[in-house]
């Protein structure tokens, strides 16, 4: 009660000290307790509720998993306490990365009796450059799987080799965070992460549950199929690619200085060819010439000169000389009738009767592969864009 300087008066003050809530406190506390260390003479976990009697306080015998220092067993074997059994360090307050450790320990002491994990997916990816410099990807996904566990080894305090029922092993690490990129491993191997310091307070029952739920949630680090979905997804790829024409697959023909654009056209160009040889039909627009008159000039007359029609083909060539040009592709019909198939070059009005008349169409291919896709699937309706006859 200190002196109130006035003239003739004593004052008092007050100090109310706001403590936190005692459940939510000690609640917080319950998530910073290790239950879990090493034998300081096996180097194998114990868990606080295996102590006996002659293992209290600092008879435990037990060190931390993190900093190896000695650790003390708080009201190990008593069945009545206020503050649940705990271990701690002998200097002080555990250290964040001490509970951490101590989790992650604690998660590989109960890995092998949790009896079966829940493998996550796993996918790998490919990519095609193609001709045109477009990608192409592809990826295909392992589905997740269900194991069943033989036994298990430990490789550090992080670290644990599960064999599998199936005589398959599985390298499980526990890790902080995930590293990017971590295709590649030599092995099966998983990463699960594990940051949580409530962890190392769990019970094994808790934990069982918890690594289960982790392992899930873990990223694959190589897979034991990895060879045969990275096959197969770049033979995706290589499809997609081959379906755009912009794959090369097998010998061009082209000299070595060729271009991609150069190589790519050769390509688009074989692919018509390959589809007028299967079906051995084409379907050739109509012809019409449009004139106009010099003295209505704005009224323009068109005459069809023949009907749009389906031209049977009796053989295909690519890219022959014929003259001065080179066609795309080089068309030979068969014409049944006179005035039925393809026109020819030069039509004689006059034909000997009963003569089948070969004639030869040049081809200006016009194609994209989006065009020669659907070409391909219409089946009879395969016209190219341009035609000169």
């Amino acid at each position: 009660m200190p002196y109130n300087k006035g003239p003739d008066r004593l004052g008092a003050a007050w100090a109310v000290d706001m403590q936190a809530h005692l459940p939510e406190r000690r609640l917080a506390e319950a998530t910073r307790l290790m239950a879990w260390a090493r034998d300081r003479k096996t180097g194998a976990p114990r868990y606080i509720l295996e102590l006996d009697e002659n293992h209290r306080g600092a008879h435990c015998d037990c060190e931390c998993v993190s900093c190896g220092g000695a650790l003390i067993a708080v009201n190990a074997a008593r069945e009545t306490y206020l503050r649940r059994p705990h271990f701690r360090h002998a200097a002080g307050t555990e250290k964040h990365l001490c509970l951490v450790l101590a989790a992650r320990a604690a998660l590989l002491a109960t890995l092998e009796s949790t009896g079966y994990l829940d493998l996550p997916s796993h996918r790998r990816t490919a990519r095609i450059t193609g001709l045109s410099g477009s990608f192409y990807d592809a990826w295909v996904d392992a589905p997740s799987e269900r194991v069943h566990i033989a036994s298990c080894s430990f490789s550090d305090e992080a670290a644990a080799i599960v064999t599998l029922d199936d005589g398959r092993e599985l390298h499980v690490v526990l890790v902080g965070s995930h590293a990017s990129g971590t295709d590649g491993a030599q092995h099966a191997a998983i990463e699960v992460l594990v940051d949580d310091v409530a962890l190392a307070g769990m019970s094994p029952e808790e934990l069982r549950h918890r690594t289960r739920l982790l392992v899930s949630r873990a990223q694959w680090c190589g897979h034991w199929q990895d060879n045969v979905l990275l096959d197969s997804a770049m033979n995706q790829a290589r499809a997609r690619a081959a379906d755009a024409f912009d794959l090369v697959d097998g010998e061009t023909g082209l000299p070595d200085a060729a271009t991609p654009q150069e190589i790519r056209e050769t390509l688009l160009h074989r692919k018509a060819k390959e589809i007028l040889e299967r079906e051995k039909r084409l379907m050739v627009p109509q012809m019409s010439v449009t004139e106009r008159s010099q003295q209505w000039p704005q009224e323009a007359t068109t005459r069809k000169c023949r009907d749009a029609q389906a031209l049977e083909l009796q053989s295909v060539a690519l890219e022959q000389r014929m003259g001065r040009i080179i066609p795309d592709v080089t068309a030979v019909t068969v014409v049944r009738r006179w005035g039925v198939g393809a026109a020819a070059r030069s039509v004689d009005p006059s034909p000997p009767p009963g003569l089948l008349h070969g004639r030869v169409v040049h081809l200006t291919v016009g194609s994209t592969p989006r065009a020669l896709r659907m070409t391909d699937r219409l089946g009879l309706q395969i016209q190219p864009v341009d035609a000169t006859h």
